[in-house]
């Protein structure tokens, strides 16, 4: 298969500071589009999710740049994964460890999903071993939904 880069695309970036500070998980908001190809994607900027809109191959990236907020020296251990229809796809899962020396980035890149029209698409943040203190890097969180060419 051959992903078009020109069209048949969805790019979102975050643009806000999100805490993942808990086990129960956060969902990340998309303030900014980039991309769209409104033929294949719903998508509404600050909100949390994303519709598909045809039945198909996709291909699904992003990148979470994440920071340490707190004091002391916590090791951080984050999770992210792709929520489709409010459900984990463990396909799709990525992890990062924060800690106050560096920043660390969690990456899903090139991992194709066959979607249903209507299917919802979110990306979800969570704390992997309790109160962490992990922050989203504020312009740097970006999502991308490519449909593939057969």
């Amino acid at each position: 298969y051959t992903a078009d880069t020109a069209t048949k695309r969805v790019l979102v970036v975050n643009n806000t500071v999100q805490d993942l500070n808990t086990i129960a998980g956060v969902n990340i908001q998309w303030d900014i589009i980039l991309r769209q190809d409104s033929d294949y994607f719903g998508f509404t900027a600050g909100t949390d999710t994303i519709e598909i809109l045809e039945t198909g191959a996709y291909d699904v990236a992003m990148s979470v740049p994440m920071d340490y907020a707190g004091g002391g020296n916590q090791i951080n251990n984050v999770g992210i994964a792709l929520l489709i229809n409010g459900v984990t796809d463990v396909d799709s899962y990525i992890s990062a460890t924060v800690n106050k020396d560096r920043q660390q980035t969690a990456t899903l890149a090139g991992v194709q999903h066959d979607f249903t029209a209507g299917d919802l698409v979110q990306v979800e943040g969570y704390s992997l071993n309790g109160a962490t203190q992990a922050v989203t890097v504020v312009g740097s969180v970006w999502f991308q939904i490519t449909k593939v060419n057969a």
